[in-house]
């Protein structure tokens, strides 16, 4: 997920500085959404250090999101005035912990770089 983030966050400030001259509320809010996602990065690597640190012992860790949590993920990209469309097809199937949102992931992060 630190990798997402970071990756969420370049876009971002892609974004950030596309609009803004013509648009510095959007800037404002993409720019504001950049530091969100950075400090959930932070924690995320906090805890991921914390974790290595404790190898012996037993972690607790929160659960990955995944695509249950697609709709979260669509309206903060939306909310830093990126613009954001989705479409699910097919029946839900369970993936592996940490791989079903790596795809929609990469998919956004890779048409948003194609399209530059």
């Amino acid at each position: 997920m630190i990798a997402h983030s970071v990756s969420v966050m370049v876009v971002q400030a892609g974004a950030a500085g596309e609009v803004l001259d013509r648009d510095p509320e959007g800037a404002r809010r993409a720019l504001s959404s950049i530091e969100e996602t950075g400090r959930q990065a932070v924690l995320e690597l906090r805890r991921l250090l914390g974790v290595m640190r404790r190898a012996d012992e037993e972690a607790l860790l929160a659960p990955q999101p995944g695509l249950r949590r697609l709709d979260a993920l669509l309206e903060h990209t939306a909310g830093a005035g990126l613009p954001v469309d989705a479409e699910v097809t097919g029946e839900p199937r369970p993936l592996a912990p940490g791989v079903d949102l790596v795809r929609p992931g990469q998919t956004a992060h890779d048409s948003q770089t194609t399209t530059k």
